[in-house]
């Protein structure tokens, strides 16, 4: 068992989850810096966080944990799309109590209108999937319709103890991942289009379909990426350019409660110029730097 340590950064703690809550209240993206040289307790800060979020019932926040994004910077978005939905879905292992499937079956029930105890059927699921993703882009329709089949198959493994639809799960997974789908796996999805991500922009719109369901759960969705000490300038750029991104979107999009929040320890003359140092943090109104 993990024990918090109040006494070890409670000040900033305590400012980093206020920044959170108030996502939520003023609905509103918005991007966090914890900023730090190695050893001072960023660690620590990041395991009370994620337990600050996940230990009540329902949790106060979707919080996805992303280390070492060591990878091209022109595939970072796609690769932190595959590592989100790994992480929704604890590592596309034990799907029966994964975060995924509780941030779906509750946003089915608060756009279906559903109490606890209600049971969900595919018919008021169908009608809540279309509310929350209330869009006539085919692409989005296309998630709306696999987020259905792999919910509804998550959920029966959570009240059905574990009996579902592995192969219909993993396609959808996989798809929503921006994997190329086998023959067999889009028939069994209803071939969605298209067959694969296509590119950066299908990227985001995935993340805010995730965020949309979060918001309509009156949670934020925070994604926080650590260890920005083992990126190059290029991957530090292209990993903060495309959260700036998915921030700055959010005034015109109906669910605005996106969060980032990003650890990082490099030396101020290595940072880049969209950072600023202490904990800080930047709402969207402006994309000029965080």
């Amino acid at each position: 068992m993990h024990t918090d340590v109040v006494e070890i950064h409670g000040r900033e703690f305590e400012r980093l989850t206020q920044r959170i809550s108030e996502v939520t209240r003023q609905r509103s993206g918005r991007g966090i810096m914890v900023l730090g040289a190695a050893g001072v307790g960023k660690s620590h800060i990041l395991a009370r966080l994620s337990r600050w979020t996940h230990d009540p019932s329902p949790p106060r926040a979707i919080t996805i944990f992303l280390h070492n994004l060591l990878v091209a910077p022109q595939r970072l978005p796609r690769y932190m799309l595959t590592s989100t939905i790994g992480a929704l879905t604890n590592g596309r292992g034990a799907y029966e109590d994964c975060k995924l499937s509780q941030l779906w079956e509750l946003a089915v029930r608060s756009a279906a209108g559903l109490a606890p105890e209600a049971k969900i059927t595919h018919e008021n699921a169908e009608r809540a999937m279309k509310a929350l993703i209330d869009s006539h882009h085919p692409f989005e329709k296309s998630i709306q319709s696999v987020l259905l089949r792999v919910g509804l198959n998550l959920h029966h493994a959570v009240e059905e103890e574990g009996r579902f639809n592995s192969d219909v799960v993993d396609a959808g997974l996989d798809w929503l991942s921006g994997e190329q789908l086998e023959p067999e796996q889009a028939e069994s999805l209803h071939k969605p289009q298209p067959p694969s991500l296509r590119d950066d922009q299908d990227v985001e719109r995935v993340f805010k379909v995730l965020a949309g369901m979060a918001q309509r759960c009156g949670m934020p969705f925070v994604l926080c990426v650590d260890q920005f000490d083992n990126l190059s300038e290029a991957q530090v750029a292209a990993t903060t350019r495309f959260m700036q991104v998915l921030i700055d979107m959010y005034p015109t999009w109906s669910a605005s409660s996106l969060a980032f929040r990003t650890t990082y320890s490099r030396s101020p003359k290595r940072r880049s110029s969209r950072w600023r140092t202490g904990i800080a943090s930047r709402r969207n109104e402006s994309s000029s730097a965080w």
